[in-house]
């Protein structure tokens, strides 16, 4: 007498839309981390208006020139008749991007003595931060 099973052996399967619903969430939250991890190296100042691409800080110098006309280069503050110098210094004959950050109550004519004088460096690249 043959006994039949109530069991019956099945194969094993792999269900693929859980899956695909995981590696989503995993992409996702590895999108907003990146997101971020922007670092910004300047000193808070007072923004102007605009619209811009977004610039990537590496491989680029921070210039920002706040309200009282004070220059920081990477958040050190620098006297314009230094800046050719700390400039250089940072350069290390690489061709980087400039990010100028300045106050919109700085003086028009202390940004343009600091873009001269970068461009006098060999500075071609310039990025002019603004808010959104």
């Amino acid at each position: 007498m043959k006994i039949s099973r109530l069991r019956t052996n099945q194969k094993a399967r792999i269900e693929i839309i859980p899956m695909i619903d995981v590696m989503f969430f995993l992409l996702a939250t590895f999108i907003i981390s990146s997101l971020s991890m922007q670092h910004y190296q300047g000193i808070g100042v007072n923004l102007s208006q605009g619209q811009a691409q977004k610039v990537s800080s590496q491989d680029s110098i921070t210039i920002t020139i706040n309200k009282d006309n004070l220059i920081f280069v990477n958040n050190y503050q620098v006297e314009l008749s230094n800046l050719k110098e700390n400039v250089k210094k940072l350069l290390d004959n690489q061709e980087k991007t400039f990010l100028i950050a300045c106050d919109q109550d700085a003086k028009q004519g202390t940004v343009t003595k600091v873009m001269l004088l970068i461009k006098e460096l060999g500075g071609h690249h310039f990025s002019i931060i603004t808010k959104p």
